[in-house]
């Protein structure tokens, strides 16, 4: 998925998932909201156009997520945005 697929609204995010049998698209509002455009904001120094970008040490690098490191990025999110349980 690409910063593309994102549109934001002002309060709330709209997201289209690509290459799908069906076509999915999504809301995200309130706090949700607040912690992707936080995670969406903190990719300055990310030369790519990707969402899901891997995390070491604290920081994005440039490389891709794959698909058996998908399963744990919610908690790779929430430690590189220092959020507690």
């Amino acid at each position: 998925m690409k910063l593309t697929d994102i549109q934001d609204l002002g309060t709330s995010l709209f997201v289209r998932v690509p290459n799908t049998k069906t076509n999915r698209t999504f809301t995200v509002t309130d706090h949700f909201y607040n912690i992707c455009k936080k995670y969406i904001s903190n990719r300055n120094n990310v030369s790519q156009n990707l969402v899901f970008m891997q995390e070491r040490h604290g920081k994005l690098k440039n490389q891709r997520v794959g698909i058996n490191s998908f399963t744990k990025m919610g908690k790779d999110i929430a430690s590189f945005l220092k959020l507690s349980n």
